[in-house]
This record gives structure tokens, sequence and C-alpha cells, in this order.
């Protein structure tokens, strides 16, 4: 909004305002050291005087662009979370945050000082991290894998209309269109634009090209760039402490920690075994035989079963014998949740889930709560799912994600304190023994080449996590716990029919986990981050026995391996 005459004309009393005070004070050097004052070291003659008054100044102005530097997806986001808070009113309509004279404080004009919770070295690692698996291996992986596609990017398994559809709403969405549009271009006309090539710059982790291309063609390609987001939060207090909403602000400013919501995947897994151990329904060391499948009522809106879902899949264990729930958990094995749910209950479970889930501010759509939501049927943002993980370090308490600790005024008083929200979302030997079996998931499960020879990996220190894959291989998730930080990271392109072909990197395990070994290889190496290297701490009272199976011992990993 502004111009650049404007800009110009700032710019040169702000030089003059600088030449006149610098004038000043020199003045007031001279004016003491004619009167005599002795504690001046150097004295200041008129001959000095009238020779620095007539040195000119030249200010060195270095222009910042909110698209540039650390974290913009966060400061974006904190930008809209601030114009919220200033706009607040009390149950007389007045502000509740204002300046002395009335007025709502501006971001931009007033001098604020807003302090985060954002950790510096930790949004640089996670930075960091999220670019080198895109741009060293997984895009690289992606192309080869798809460069066959009838259709590129999109999978061979949806239609040309569809593809036509998904690339009919990127010209639709596009700066281009709604421009020609309120200019009153015809559609025929703007159409016709995109398929004329013009001279564009494109992204790519090379870094920026410059290129001629038609608009088509550039929809297809970035429509063929994974994105990413990622968040890490303190469990016990649920400070953010780090915050990569996207792969570059300047060609995507989407925002996938909070803005996206995806489908979860095996990412609710937790949930659901968790709230599974709540019911007495089951134990960790609980086995569901081999070759076995599973079924679960349907019930409809008068509370009648109306019919059974009953997924493929048989369980499978890869070296025979009968599997444990945990074993299950670990290895994120389809046929083992549905069984869990099936002891839970077509409409118990799913009501029960929901419920666990309201507690950790995940407020799911009557549709989403069926017996299918045990393998993560529901769209949810990665800001969402690291704030409800976060609770099985914590034991069983929620916290919800605090961004802004204080707000000062130019003046240093303090305007806005943070409020801090907890609640008990979960029995705390409950929500332990489900982090034990989380541990799984990094000991031998689905995690394991965090622990491996793999260049993300050589992390031996307690962790815990779980890898979420949904359907088609659209999305990859993963969920990184220790006992002071939780990460969660999701990986996928802009529409889901684009996707990976082949489950060799189109998992969890590989499209999401990586970047956070890379992360946590850069996190327990910086010095200037205090984070635990122990173990997670069981609650007070916690009794191992409880969730033993009779005549058998307590699950631990020497006796799941095997299978």
């Amino acid at each position: 909004q502004v111009t650049v005459e404007q800009m110009k004309e700032a710019r040169a009393s702000d030089s003059l305002r600088a030449i006149q005070r610098r004038n000043q004070v020199l003045f007031q050097w001279k004016k003491s050291t004619l009167s005599g004052n002795e504690a001046l070291k150097n004295q200041m003659t008129q001959a000095n005087y009238d020779s620095l008054c007539s040195q000119p100044i030249v200010v060195d102005y270095q222009v910042v662009d909110h698209k540039e530097g650390l974290a913009p997806y966060f400061r974006e986001s904190l930008r809209s979370d601030l114009k919220d808070l200033f706009s607040q009113t009390d149950e007389n309509g007045e502000l509740i945050y204002k300046k002395a004279n009335g007025e709502a404080y501006n971001v931009y004009k007033d001098g604020l000082k807003i302090y985060t919770t954002i950790n510096v070295d930790l949004q640089q690692h996670a930075e960091y991290a999220l670019k080198r698996h895109l741009s060293e291996d997984l895009q690289r992986e992606f192309d080869k894998n798809n460069q066959k596609a009838r259709n590129y990017p999109f999978s061979n398994t949806i239609s040309d209309k569809v593809a036509e559809t998904l690339m009919n709403s990127g010209r639709k969405n596009s700066e281009r269109y709604k421009t020609m549009k309120n200019a009153g271009v015809s559609t025929k006309e703007i159409m016709k634009s995109f398929d004329t090539k013009y001279p564009m710059q494109i992204f790519s982790w090379e870094g920026n090209i410059d290129t001629l291309m038609t608009p088509n063609d550039s929809i297809r390609y970035y429509k063929g760039i994974l994105r990413a987001g990622m968040m890490s939060i303190e469990p016990s207090t649920g400070f953010v402490k780090a915050w990569v909403g996207g792969i570059d602000f300047n060609h995507f400013a989407f925002d996938h920690v909070k803005q996206g919501k995806r489908q979860v995947g095996s990412t609710i897994k937790p949930f659901v075994y968790g709230t599974a151990l709540s019911m007495g329904v089951i134990k960790p060391c609980t086995t569901f035989e081999y070759g076995s499948s599973y079924c679960v009522d349907v019930y409809g809106g008068s509370g009648q079963v109306e019919s059974r879902w009953c997924p493929k899949g048989e369980v499978k264990p890869k070296s025979g014998g009968n599997p444990t729930m945990a074993w299950g958990l670990a290895n994120s094995n389809n046929p083992i949740t549905v069984g869990v749910m099936s002891k839970m209950g077509g409409h118990s479970g799913p009501k029960t889930i929901s419920k666990v889930l309201k507690g950790v501010d995940i407020d799911l759509r009557p549709e989403d709560e069926v017996p299918s939501m045990c393998l993560g049927i529901m769209d949810l943002s990665v800001y969402q799912m690291v704030a409800a993980q976060a609770m099985w370090v914590n034991n069983g308490i929620y916290n919800r994600p605090t961004t802004i600790l204080r707000i000062e005024d130019r003046n240093g008083n303090i305007i806005y304190s943070a409020e801090f929200f907890s609640r008990e979302a979960m029995n705390p030997n409950i929500a332990y023994q489900t982090l034990l079996m989380m541990k799984g998931v990094v000991q031998f499960g689905t995690g394991a080449s965090l622990r491996g020879s793999r260049k993300w990996g050589g992390i031996n220190y307690p962790m815990a996590g779980k890898t979420g894959t949904t359907q088609n291989n659209s999305d990859g998730w993963f969920m990184g716990l220790t006992p002071d930080l939780v990460t969660g990271i999701w990986v996928g392109a802009e529409d889901r029919a684009t996707r990976f072909r082949s489950m060799t990197w189109g998992q969890g395990a590989r499209m999401a986990l990586p970047i956070y070994g890379y992360y946590m290889q850069k996190v327990y190496k910086d010095k200037k981050i205090k984070i635990s290297k122990e173990d997670f701490e069981a609650p007070i009272g916690f009794d191992p026995t409880f969730f033993e199976c009779e005549k058998q011992e307590q699950i631990t990993e020497e006796n799941l391996i095997h299978f």
C-alpha cells in the first residue's frame, strides 16, 4: 500500500533526521568542551565541529520481505493470531487489548515486542531436515516412480476427466485467471492464454529457474512438487518450538501445519489402542490368531446394526505365530487394529475414541465416528495431531499449544500474557502403557530405520513414534516422541491424486520419517539445545502387572521381535 514516491520521501526524511540528530550530539559535545567539563576525555573544538557537521550520512536501508528469513510460515500464522487477538471484545463490545486512547493495537505501527515460544536452533534444524530429505531423495524418487504416468503427475488410477478437473481447478485458482477475469476478459480468451508460453521463474530445489513455459505446463509442474509440514512441541508446557509450514514460502504460501488438513492414516492408532486399554477389552499381550480376519458392526442413526464392516486382510505376522496387540501397533498392522475395534464394539468403540479425541481438542464429524475410523479416515492438521500426541508423553495431560508468551508495548509494559490450558485426557497409567507400546514402533516396528544404519538413522536414545500412510499412498506421516519434544510431519502433494505408485517410498516410513531422523540427529548434537536423553518417566504408582495377561510376562521387545 506504500508507493515508491512515499518510500523516497520517508527515506529522505529519515536521512535528514539522522543528520540533525548527529549534529545535535556534536553541538552538545562542543558546548561541554567550552564549559570546561573535566569529565570529557576528548575535546570538541569549533574546527572539529564544523568539519564533522559537513560530513554526509548515508543511510543503508535494508528492505525486509516477510517471505524471507527464519520461520516465515510461523510468522504469517502469528500475524493472523495477533490480528484476531487485538480484535477481541468483551461482553460490552469494548476492545480487550487497546491503547490508552482506546484504539486497537496495530502490529506494524505500534512498536510492539512479541515474545514467542519458537526455539531458533530447533527451527533451523527443522527447516534443514525437511529440505534435505525432499531435495536429496524424495522428490527425485517421486519423479522416477511416476515418470511414465499417463497424466503426469496424476495417478493412473484416476480418469482423464478427473485429471482435467484438477488442472482446471489450478487454472481458476491462479492469479492469472483472477486478474484477467476481473479485467473483463472472456473465459475463452483466458483459457487460451494458458496455452501461450511466457517468461517465468519457477521453483526448483537447486534454486529458482528462469524459463519459457505455458501456464498450463507450470500448473502441471507445480502439482508434481511434493509439499510438507512439520511442527515440534514441548509436551510439558504445550510450547511450540518449531514450525515449518511448507517447502518455500515464496512459491507455496499455504501453511501445511495449521491450514492444511489431510487424512491421518495410522497415526490415529495410538488413540484406538489407548482407548481399548482404557475400556479393559484388551491388554498389550492380547493375541490375535494367525490367519484371522475381523468384522465390525456398523450402527445407523436409529441405533440398530445396519451392516458389517469387513475390510480385506488377515493377521499375518512375518514369521508366523499369533502376534500380540503391542506387535500390531508397533508394526501398524491393519487387521489387528480392526480386531481391536471389534473387541470395543461398532458403536461404543467409535464413540469412546471420539470422546478421547475431544479431550485433546479434536472434534470429529459425525460421519467419522464409524468403525473405519480406526484406520485413520479423518482429515486433521499437523498442528492438531502433534498437540494430541504430546498427551502420551505428558502422562495423559493435554496442554493446548501456545505460541505467544507475552506482548509488550513500545515502553516495555506487558499488554498480554499467555493463558495456558490443560486437562486430563487419558488416565496416566493408560497413557504411559500406550507410550511403551509406541516405543516398539522405533525399536522394532515401522520406524526402526531410525535405529539402523540409513543416513537418517543411528539414533539410539529413548524414543517412541508412529508412522502413517493413507489410501493409495496419498499422504505420509510420522510422529516422533521423546521425553521433552514431540514432533509431527506430513508429506504429500497438493492433490491427493498425485501420489507414489509403489510403497517403496510411498509410505510414512519413507516419505516423512527421514525428515524426523535428520532433525533429531541435529538436535541431539546441538550443545545449545538441552534435550533429554533419558527414558520416559512413568507416572507415580504405575503398576506394570496390571497390563499382564494371565500366566504371561509383561510384553517386552524380546518377546515381540520374533514376530
